[in-house]
Parts: C-alpha cells; structure tokens; sequence
C-alpha cells in the first residue's frame, strides 16, 4: 500500500476526500459559537483574511510537498533533514484526535438510536435519571434550558434542563470527578464498536476503495446540513439568531483574542499541521492542479461553517423565543451545543421524530467522513514508516484492522462515568490551542528561510504547469513574514492565557492538569529532539559543517511510472481548458 502515487482516478476523488478530511464537528459547533462571541461579522472579516494571508500559504506548503514527493507527512520534510521532526509530530496530532472523534461520534449514534424513539424521553422530568432540580423542555414559562454551565448568570446552579439531565445522568451516567472514574456503559461500547468497524471497512481496500466512499458520504451530510438550514430559517425567531449572529463589532478588530480564535478555527478546521492534507495529497498525479482543487477546499469549508452558523442561530432563535430567553443566555460551544441545545431546539419543533434523527444523522456523517480519513492517512503513514512490515498479502486489511481496535482501546477510558473528563483533558491540551501554532511557524520557517520561497513556488510551478504571477508574491510574502510572525505572537499569547483546566464547576486536580502537559509536550518536543539526532548523525567534524549539511535541499522528487505520464498529459490538456 502507498507505494505509488496517483491512485486517485479524477479530480473528484481527491476534492471529496479532502472534503471529509476538513468539513467536521468543529464547523458545527465551535464556529457558529466564536463568531458570535467575537464580533459577528467582524470575525467574519478576520476568519477571511487570515484565510488568505496565512492558511492558504500554509495548505499550499503542506500539498504541495505530498504531491511532489509521492510520500506522506511523516517523509515529506526529508526535503530538509534538520526539519524532518515536522512530520512525527503531525502523526501525534493525527492519532490524538482521531481518537477524541471516535468517542464524539459513539456519542452522537447513541443520541441518534434515542431519537427514533416516538415518545421523546428527554423531553419530560418523569424518569429515573432526573433530580429535583429537573426543568422540562416543554415548559415554556421558563427561561433555564440550560443549567449555570452555559454561563447565563439567570440560571440557578440547581436547576437543569430535562435534556442536559437525559444527556449527563442517562446517556454518560457522568460523575462528579474525574477520580469517580466508574466503569464502562455497555451501550456507549456498542456505539464505539460500531463506529470502528463502520471505519474499517470503509478503509480496508485502500485509498481508491476509500475514494467510492466519499461520494456518498462527502456529499450527504452538506446537503443535509442545507436542508437543516432552511427548515430552520422558517422558525419563529430565525430573524433575530441570525441578526445576532451576523451582527458586527468592528472594536472587537482591535482585540488579539479575535484574531487568534480565527486562526485557531480556520487551522484546526482545515486539519492543518496535523498531516491529513500532504498524506492524501501523495495520491495526485504529479502534474495534478492541486492549487486550484485548495482554492475550492478553502472556500468549501468556509461555506461550510457559515452555513453551520446560519442553520444554529436560526434555531438557536427560536429556542429563545419559545423559552422566553435570549440568545445569550442559552449560546454554547462544543459537546453542549450538539448533545443538549440542537436536542432541546430539535424537539420544539413540529415532527421532531424526523427533526432529531435527520440532525443527528448528519453529525455522524459528518463526522465519520473525517475519521475514516484520517485513519487512511494514518496506516499511510505508518506504511512509509515501516515498509517492510507492509509486506505481505493482505497488509491493508491487518494494519487497519490492528490500529482500529488500538484506537478503540484507548477511546474505551472515554465512555465511562468519568470519561468526559478525560476527553476534555485530551482535547484542552493535546488536540488544539498553542501546539499548531508553534508547528506552522516552523514550516513557514522551514520553506521561507531555509528551502526558499523562490524554490518552492519553481517546484509548484513544475506541478501545476503555469506560471504563479501574483500568488507567487503572497507566497513570498507570508511565508517570510506574514505567516511566521503572526503563528509565533499566537503561540506565546496562547501559552499566556493558560489557567487550570475546568469542566463546568469541576476543577481538574494537579496530577490531572501535569498529565495533560506531559501529553501536549510529547508534539512539539519531537520535533527538536529528531533535530538534535539528526545533527549528531550529519557528516562532518565541526557543528558548523554538521548543521550546513542538515540544512541542505534534498531533492524529493519522486518517480513517475509511464502510466502517470499518461495520466499527468491528460491533467495538462484539463488544465489548459
């Protein structure tokens, strides 16, 4: 597996996989959240500036390099040795959230397998699970749909909404700790296994196996997603979530926090820094446009998110009309927007028995797409790695089947009564915030001051076939400058805002937060580590011989078969159209 390049047979394969690879959960419910916490169409503007001045950049390294090499993330930085750490520190990265999203998605299959249910259960107070504190969702006297969590200072610490209880008391069986860890929830188990073998054999025959898949599953959930949005720009009070979501606060420009919440969604979003994007882009053909293929992946994930946000604040509108709230008070950011405030919104509505499967239903799309993904990329990675363990029939089917149930192992310390806690530590230091930034800054490094801009947009053109004109003077520019300054300000202001993780009220002990350190370290600290072992390796006598000869180009280039030349020929005359 891996060994050739160019297994993707059009342009569609590629645009679709990298499609489920970026379109996931963090379109769904982080976007929508930090573009109405921080300026409505204010943050808009900074989310597409961004785009353009350093992601877009960024994407065209991390491309480019896979297509022109015929290898994956963890072999494409060879181009300069003393860089090579860049690509394990991406397969981390890659592992560490793969595994987070198997267990957000057993949570959804779980929410999906109640909702087909007539009688919606979490819509009333009267079950075994509920407290004294238990406030049902249909009772439209109330404003508290959400306990203190959310923030709204309206809201007594007592009090739940009947939903939040059926999510927290029911479907997790959460503790009030960390240290009350619990064992196991049989159906949580089922959902994950389910959820694996689903991915397994989605991936099993390789990437061009992988690549039927996509179709259905690329494709499905946007056009869910649209269906969503305009069943809920007809709800009562879609007018006002929308208005507050857009609506724009130009100071808010001024604040460093906007800027890095939009760096931050549009990196991780876009999987970058992670290894997803070069991995799958070894499968072009060497001449592939794969620049424009990234314009439309730019702009198909940001349509993607505004979409997202649209079809959330229209809802979220008309939760608040409906419980006599504002959108304030009931606004919330991850797990709490997909497990409790879509549920709560979804079961206001007429026909909710068609309302809450076809939402859920397309989260799990959503997110199975990426998973699969990424787990192609993984064993691709691991076949570049170790290629004489990839020699032996059916090696596709075993090491598939052998990181999955790895995956799913660790995934199993997460559906317990303690497991969101251990999920949240995961994902607070290990999966997002300062790490991508502290990787971006030394690829744009790597490629801007020690590989060269004018011999990275030579080697692009070499691909692509035509000429850069003004995109080669944005490369220049953000990978020099613009790129590496702004991703080294984000890394240390965000290293600046640390404080001690919390989940709700619950504060996570010392032992808890030292874990989660040593977990975010091991990323970036292997990149200086492989470094330091690569100059000790280098030939020569003084360390200033040593580092010029790990510094120095490589030429990566890979081999083209006669059958790729055809195919190459054939990308040209398309091209050209």
């Amino acid at each position: 597996m891996g060994e050739k390049a160019g297994t993707f047979k059009t342009r569609f394969d590629y645009i679709l996989n990298m499609v489920g690879l970026m379109v996931g959960f963090s379109n769904i419910w982080r976007f929508p959240y930090v573009c109405y916490k921080h300026g409505g169409g204010a943050f808009i503007f900074a989310y597409l500036i961004l785009l353009v001045s350093v992601v877009f950049p960024l994407a065209s390294i991390e491309a480019a390099l896979g297509q022109h090499s015929g290898k994956s993330v963890v072999k494409i930085w060879g181009i300069i040795p003393l860089f090579k750490g860049l690509g394990c520190t991406a397969l981390f990265l890659m592992v560490y959230w793969f595994t987070v999203l198997g267990v957000l998605m057993s949570w959804v299959m779980r929410w999906m397998w109640a909702s087909f249910s007539y009688d919606a259960v979490w819509m009333s107070c009267n079950n075994t699970w509920n407290t004294g504190g238990c406030i049902s969702v249909v009772d439209n006297n109330s404003m508290m749909v959400m306990s203190s969590s959310s923030g709204s200072s309206n809201v007594s610490l007592v009090y739940r909404s009947s939903v939040e209880e059926y999510f927290n008391n029911y479907i997790l069986g959460k503790s009030d700790s960390m240290e009350d860890y619990g064992s196991i929830k049989p159906d949580l188990l089922l959902c994950l296994v389910i959820v694996w073998v689903a991915a397994y054999f989605s991936v099993w025959k390789g990437i061009e196996w992988t690549s039927k898949v996509v179709y259905v599953t690329a494709t499905t959930p946007i056009i869910m997603l649209v269906v969503l949005m305009v069943r809920a720009a007809t709800l009562e009070g879609a007018s006002y979530g929308i208005t507050e979501y857009l609506k724009p606060d130009v100071g808010k420009l001024a604040q460093i926090m906007v800027w890095r919440e939009a760096a931050t969604q549009v990196i991780f979003s876009l999987g970058l820094c992670s290894g997803g994007l070069p991995t799958l882009s070894k499968f072009n053909a060497y001449n592939h446009n794969y620049l424009r293929d990234i314009i439309i992946l730019l702009i198909l994930n940001a349509a993607s998110s505004f979409i997202a946000g649209f079809a959330c604040f229209s809802v979220l509108g008309h939760l608040a009309v409906e419980t006599n709230a504002t959108i304030e008070d009931i606004a919330a950011k991850g797990p709490e927007l997909v497990y409790i405030i879509y549920p709560t919104a979804m079961t206001l509505l007429p026909g909710h028995q068609v309302w809450c499967p076809l939402f859920f239903l397309t989260m799990l799309l959503i997110g199975f797409d990426s998973l699969f993904v990424h787990h192609e990329a993984f064993v691709c990675c691991m076949n570049d790695l170790l290629p004489r363990w990839f020699r032996f029939k059916y090696a596709n089917e075993v090491w598939f089947a052998v990181t999955g149930f790895l995956m799913m192992l660790v995934g199993m310390t997460m559906i317990t009564s303690g497991g969101i806690y251990v999920l949240e530590l995961l994902n607070n230091y290990a999966v997002t915030g300062w790490c991508r930034f502290f990787l971006s800054f030394w690829e744009f490094m790597a490629i801007g001051w020690i590989y060269g801009t004018s011999n990275m947009c030579d080697l692009i053109e070499d691909m692509v076939g035509y000429r850069l004109g003004v995109v080669r003077h944005l490369f220049h520019y953000s990978w020099r400058y613009i790129g590496p300054g702004i991703c080294l300000v984000f890394t240390f202001y965000s290293l600046s805002l640390y404080q001690t993780l919390k989940y709700e009220s619950y504060v996570y002990p010392a032992w808890a937060n030292a874990l989660g350190w040593l977990i975010a370290l091991i990323t970036p600290l292997t990149f200086p580590v492989i470094a330091a072992w690569v100059l000790y390796k280098a030939e020569g006598e003084s360390f200033k011989e040593k580092f010029r000869r790990a510094i120095a180009r490589k030429d990566m280039k890979r081999r083209v078969s006669c059958p790729e030349k055809k195919e190459e020929e054939k990308e040209m005359r398309e091209s050209m159209l």
